[in-house]
């Protein structure tokens, strides 16, 4: 049986695009790299309890923020509308089927983080 010449570059082109979906989703911050598997909330509480060992209450919000930038999060202060948090930095990862995000929300006073919180979600197709 021969093969139509306009059915053999479907196999090279499904492998392109596998390389392609495969490159563009990138890796995961190195805080958030190797979390144990199970649902979002599992994921998020392993986050969370990672975020809090690596930057204890009383350590200093400026190597945090450092710490931050090297892994390519993007920071925010927020003004009155957020109630709890007053700053928070977020990592995402495009990619398919699921966008995740990594985020991390705290407060500080004196250059000294005085509550945080970390939390691990996804947006999936």
């Amino acid at each position: 049986m021969k093969v139509s010449s306009a059915l053999r570059p479907l196999p090279t082109l499904a492998l392109v695009i596998g390389i392609c979906l495969s490159a563009c989703q990138g890796s995961p911050p190195p805080i958030g790299r190797n979390l144990p598997r199970g649902s979002w909330d599992d994921v998020s509480r392993a986050f969370n309890a990672r975020v809090q060992s690596r930057f204890p209450i009383g350590s200093s919000e400026a190597d945090m923020l450092a710490d931050l930038r090297r892994e390519q999060f993007k920071t925010v202060a927020h003004d009155e509308s957020v109630p709890r948090y007053q700053f928070s930095a977020v990592r995402d990862l495009p990619g398919l089927p699921c966008r995740l995000f990594w985020t991390i929300q705290w407060n500080a006073s004196e250059n000294n983080i005085v509550e945080i919180a970390g939390t691990h979600s996804g947006i999936c197709l």
